[in-house]
């Protein structure tokens, strides 16, 4: 809050609208940009990252994106893999800071944030969909992270398969049913997550 106006709502319609007629397939920015400026995951730069997975034809093909805005962790909590490097890099790579350096907050207003949105083009309904961003949760705690006091952890999913038209009804395919399909976007969801906040560290 010391270095920006982080409450002043800046954002209008427009700059949505803009930013929605600017989207482009491919490569994009990731790490300390945009939304990810100033951000810190487990003691080193945080922000933005993006993984996905796809299924194997068997089990739908479906593919599962996830873009994270990652600023929370402490630097003991890091795990990569399963291995605790987060301890084994306590006393090593940590930041330099001028003389006129203010120390980091502390209590509540240190536990920091995470914000994960969960894309699929799998055909599913409200409540999975609400399964699928529970499931991503899954792949926080595997980089070590725990949600704390005050931590504002929010995660979002949404199917880009049915269109719902200003006329009423619903235009798509079938919702998916299938318990093993499911089951596997679930697991492709932890998986994504996981290597989307790796990605946003080391990006």
């Amino acid at each position: 809050q010391g270095l920006n106006d982080i409450r002043g709502r800046h954002i209008v319609a427009g700059d949505v609208a803009a930013m929605l007629d600017a989207a482009r397939p491919g490569n994009f920015a990731r790490g300390s940009v945009g939304a990810g400026t100033g951000m810190h995951a487990f003691g080193f730069k945080g922000g933005i990252g993006s993984a996905s997975r796809v299924l194997p034809k068997s089990l739908g093909a479906y593919t599962v994106g996830v873009l994270v805005n990652v600023n929370t962790g402490s630097r003991e909590e890091l795990l990569v893999d399963g291995v605790h490097v987060g301890e084994l890099l306590h006393d090593v790579l940590r930041p330099v800071y001028p003389k006129a350096y203010v120390p980091p907050p502390r209590g509540r207003a240190a536990d920091g944030s995470i914000i994960i949105v969960v894309a699929t083009d799998a055909p599913l309904d409200a409540l999975r969909l609400r399964d699928l961003a529970k499931r991503s949760s899954l792949g926080l705690a595997r980089v070590g992270a725990t949600s704390h006091v005050s931590s504002g952890d929010l995660m979002i999913a949404f199917s880009t398969t049915h269109t719902y038209p200003r006329a009423g009804g619903v235009a798509g395919p079938p919702l998916e049913t299938d318990e093993d399909r499911i089951d596997a976007l679930f697991g492709a969801t932890v998986d994504a997550t996981q290597a989307a906040i790796y990605d946003a560290i080391f990006s």
